[in-house]
């Protein structure tokens, strides 16, 4: 049997190499452009109990829980 942890897996995956490959593999650049308007344009923030941290940008991270994050990540 063989176990892979994938737990972290997610947070490893760079945008700016994850659209090149998108279009190496023949994804129309509009597409491309809604994919990377989305991820960067997105603001993150770390709540720890009821206090919020202020928010700050991630580039190296596909969205955990996101209909298309496995698809993304796969690529």
């Amino acid at each position: 049997m063989t176990f892979l942890d994938a737990s972290k897996a997610f947070d490893s995956v760079n945008h700016f190499t994850l659209f090149n490959k998108l279009l190496a593999n023949g994804m129309p650049i509009y597409l491309i452009h809604i994919i990377a308007f989305w991820y960067q344009h997105q603001n993150m923030s770390v709540k720890w109990g009821n206090v919020a941290s202020t928010t700050f940008t991630v580039t190296n991270v596909v969205k955990q829980g996101g209909i298309m994050s496995p698809l993304l990540f796969n690529i």
